[in-house]
């Protein structure tokens, strides 16, 4: 299965658990986590079982900026990303969107498998095999 998700990818957010509702950070992340997993939906027992298998990739897809010259987006197109936001807060708040559910959690997770790239668009592409 592959799965292309048309969403600028999103780092999970760090902030004291006694304040987090009155947060604008907060609240914006959850809302993005909300719009994620209303995507996912149809797809999430498959998601969930290939994360605890093993058996996946994900990719986050950074868009270039619209200043950057063409001989520098053609450079730098599917290049690895290596700036912020950091790879296991993008994967954290991933995870944060599938497992959302009490029954369900993350720590059952032993494989991850994750990358961030430069490309055309904002997305995130789940894989399995």
């Amino acid at each position: 299965m592959i799965l292309e998700i048309s969403m600028r990818p999103f780092p999970a957010v760090r902030v004291n658990w006694k304040w987090w509702r009155f947060m604008p950070k907060a609240i914006e992340y959850h809302n993005k986590c909300k719009a994620l997993r209303s995507i996912i939906l149809p797809h999430r027992q498959e998601i969930i079982e290939s994360m605890i298998e093993g058996t996946y990739h994900i990719q986050f897809h950074f868009a270039m900026a619209e200043s950057w010259s063409n001989k520098k987006k053609q450079e730098f197109d599917w290049k690895p990303m290596q700036q912020k936001p950091d790879n296991d807060n993008l994967f954290k708040a991933f995870c944060d969107s599938v497992f959302y559910e009490q029954e369900q959690n993350d720590c059952e997770i032993w494989n991850n498998a994750y990358s961030k790239h430069w490309g055309k668009e904002d997305k995130i592409v789940f894989i399995s095999d």
